[in-house]
């Protein structure tokens, strides 16, 4: 393709990709890894206030990232293994007990809602997103931990999907650990849960949580788990988090619950938690890694890490007819040093696909038959901040955008 053509072209139709720095982070495409997003803003949580619109921002680029789209709407409805639909019924799981709450769990709660609502093109009824702290009747099915019969709420019964919400902190007596995904669900039943369930939590033979989570309805329906970090309690005492202790300004988010409490526990330990509630913590998640329940990994080098902050550069936006014929898709991988650029086909072909950069010149820089860039030269070099063009060659079709590679 000459030069002149090639330029023309691309100003016309095309996608157009920006990407952008993001904090640190390991690539999770292709990977059988548990995949955890942990987004940092240390401006999300200022004078003891939750910051409305940058903990927005937080929970829908972490939401971006965790599912690889960068469309909001789109992300959020790919959390749900099912399409979503006018119908569809979702319930938030967050944490409360006796009143409590976390100073910025009300702004996460309200973000979560938000981005479900954009779903289906902003359609997605708000009547039909729920919640669920520790109130509720009980209609579902029955368990036993030890000689404590337990029974799921209707609240979980009534929904199609839930998400895990919950919050980083400490209530009780040191034995009482941390609260964080696995905890989160002894509110989704009803029962004595002094009893059999904080009883045997953190004991390998009795191991309620891990019983309780492997619950087949409670693991068909969970399709997210997160973690708000954004306030902390470290020692119990914070009452109803009028003043909490500690902020990490952070949200963790992961669709393997063991592994975001892997996360969160780390957050806690790097804070200062004391050493026997952190061991109850480690309790909780080392038995529900066990294979018995599948409920996870409590291994670090069976998760893929991603860490994401503000700015929140990365966008991707395809357009024109042809590429939406051919079913065009870009994802963004975030690697340490870098990203990756990677392009879908819908019905690609095995062979006979080739991708091509060139710089503002029409200069090529870099051409593979694959269709994934590492905004790299051909000598290996990073793409230096600027625009770039791209060419995808499939059969006899030839696709043609941008991509601006920022700072």
């Amino acid at each position: 393709m000459k030069r002149r053509e090639f330029l023309k072209n691309t100003a016309i139709t095309g996608a157009a990709v920006s990407i952008g720095p993001l904090t640190g982070g390991v690539s999770f495409a292709q990977s059988a890894k548990s995949k955890v997003v942990i987004a940092t803003d240390q401006q999300c949580f200022v004078n003891n206030a939750a910051q409305a619109t940058r903990i927005q921002d937080m929970v829908d680029h972490t939401i971006m990232t965790l599912t690889g789209i960068n469309t909001k709407a789109a992300a959020y409805e790919a959390l749900f293994p099912k399409p979503v639909t006018t119908a569809t019924k979702i319930l938030i799981k967050f944490n409360e007990s006796s009143g409590q709450n976390s100073l910025s769990l009300k702004a996460v709660q309200a973000a979560l809602t938000a981005g479900l609502k954009s779903m289906l093109n902003g359609t997605y009824p708000a009547a039909n997103i729920s919640t669920l702290g520790t109130g509720g009747d009980a209609t579902g099915p029955k368990f036993t931990v030890g000689s404590d019969s337990y029974q799921i709420k209707s609240a979980i019964v009534n929904c199609d999907y839930f998400i895990n919400f919950a919050v980083c902190w400490c209530v009780g007596s040191n034995t009482a650990g941390v609260t964080l995904t696995l905890k989160n669900m002894m509110g989704a039943v009803a029962g004595n849960l002094s009893g059999g369930i904080h009883a045997n939590f953190q004991n390998a033979s009795g191991a309620s949580l891990s019983i309780l989570n492997s619950q087949q309805m409670l693991k068909d329906k969970q399709v997210l788990a997160i973690i708000d970090a954004i306030s902390i309690c470290l020692n119990g005492n914070c009452g109803p988090f009028s003043q909490p202790n500690g902020s990490a300004n952070l949200i963790i988010a992961s669709k393997d619950m063991v592994a975001a409490d892997y996360q969160g526990f780390m957050i806690l330990k790097g804070r200062g938690l004391s050493s026997d509630r952190l061991t109850v913590a480690q309790n909780v998640f080392n038995n529900a890694a066990k294979s018995t329940y599948g409920l996870g990994t409590n291994d670090p080098n069976n998760m893929d890490v991603v860490n994401i902050g503000p700015p929140y550069t990365t966008k991707v936006v395809v357009s024109g007819k042809k590429s939406e014929r051919l079913g065009l898709q870009v994802r963004l991988d975030h690697r340490a040093g870098g990203q990756r650029v990677a392009f879908t086909l819908k019905n690609e072909p095995s062979s006979g696909v080739n991708l091509s950069l060139y710089d503002a010149r029409g200069a090529q820089i870099w051409s593979d038959n694959s269709l994934t860039w590492n905004c790299e030269t051909f000598s290996g070099a990073k793409a230096v901040p600027g625009s770039y063009f791209y060419t995808i060659k499939v059969g006899r079709e030839t696709l043609n955008g941008k991509v601006i590679v920022a700072d």
